[in-house]
């Protein structure tokens, strides 16, 4: 049975990251890994459990930070594509408003 120590750390890590508190996870996982490291109770088994829940845990706090700095690029951009697919539609709407009122001009004329 694991220390309770171990459970609280991954406990922890569990909830910075579903808070999105990624640099404090990032803090604690590599705290952790030290107490595993150190810890002269935890069998080699458990040691390497523990290592690869790290592993694994550091690389989606990662790939989740990766993923979040992308969204607010294509956030800070995409406003600007926004705006000129806006103006780009009004004029499209425009074209085609004036493209019906014309059609319905020589509809009549005829």
């Amino acid at each position: 049975m694991l220390p309770i120590t171990i459970d609280s750390y991954i406990l922890k890590a569990k909830n910075f990251y579903m808070l999105e508190h990624f640099d404090s996870a990032l803090s604690l996982a590599d705290s952790f890994r030290h107490y595993v490291n150190l810890n002269k109770l935890i069998s080699d088994f458990h040691k390497q459990n523990l290592f690869n829940f790290l592993k694994y845990f550091r690389a989606i706090i990662r790939l989740k930070v990766k993923i979040n700095k992308q969204k607010s690029a294509e956030a800070s951009c995409g406003t600007a594509n926004l705006v000129k697919y806006t103006r780009e539609e009004m004029a499209y709407r425009d074209d085609r408003r004036f493209a019906e009122i014309e059609m319905m001009l020589l509809s009549l004329v005829t």
